[in-house]
């Protein structure tokens, strides 16, 4: 049977409704991807922006640990020290790198626990009859341990340090 001339019309509108929808179609799928790409790009922006920020309280606690170690020492009675038997600076960077950063983790407690080993040889070391502070109580009275645990928390320091350059780049971007 022949082409007819009404059958070749119907088949260009046929035709024509198949392209349009098939346009139509292409046009939602493509306008999806976009908007689902753009979420992606914007939750990882979001997450990036977020380690930024948790990464600046980190390096802002392991600051403020190295200041509560000296203030500890500058203390003269155990009322003042008393304050200082837990390095709160300290337990909060452990507790980001516990959340957050776990490259940081083992460098965190060993900064706090060489921190506990210092405040127990400065406690240790005091006198109540002598008005210096602790820390020079514990140069002269038991001289060997206080340099030996000073020397632990700038080591532990030190590996803090190194860690916050080593993975700046990784944390420190948004």
């Amino acid at each position: 049977m022949p082409f007819s001339g009404e059958n070749n019309v119907m088949d260009k509108t046929v035709l024509i409704s198949v392209v349009s929808a098939s346009s139509a179609l292409a046009g939602v799928l493509v306008s999806q991807f976009a908007v689902l790409l753009k979420e992606h790009l914007n939750k990882k922006h979001l997450k990036n922006v977020l380690l930024r920020e948790k990464y600046e309280q980190l390096m802002d606690c392991i600051q403020e640990s190295l200041v509560w170690s000296v203030e500890a020492g500058e203390c003269k009675s155990m009322d003042e020290i008393t304050k200082y038997g837990v390095n709160i600076p300290a337990r909060k960077a452990f507790s980001l790198s516990l959340i957050y950063f776990p490259e940081f983790r083992d460098a965190c407690a060993d900064f706090q626990n060489n921190y506990v080993a210092h405040y127990e040889v400065l406690i240790k070391s005091y006198r109540n009859d002598v008005s210096y502070g602790f820390s020079t109580q514990a140069a002269a009275h038991n001289r060997e341990a206080f340099e030996r645990t000073g020397e632990n928390i700038a080591l532990a320091r030190q590996a803090l340090d190194e860690l916050v350059v080593l993975y700046s780049h990784k944390y420190a971007q948004a």
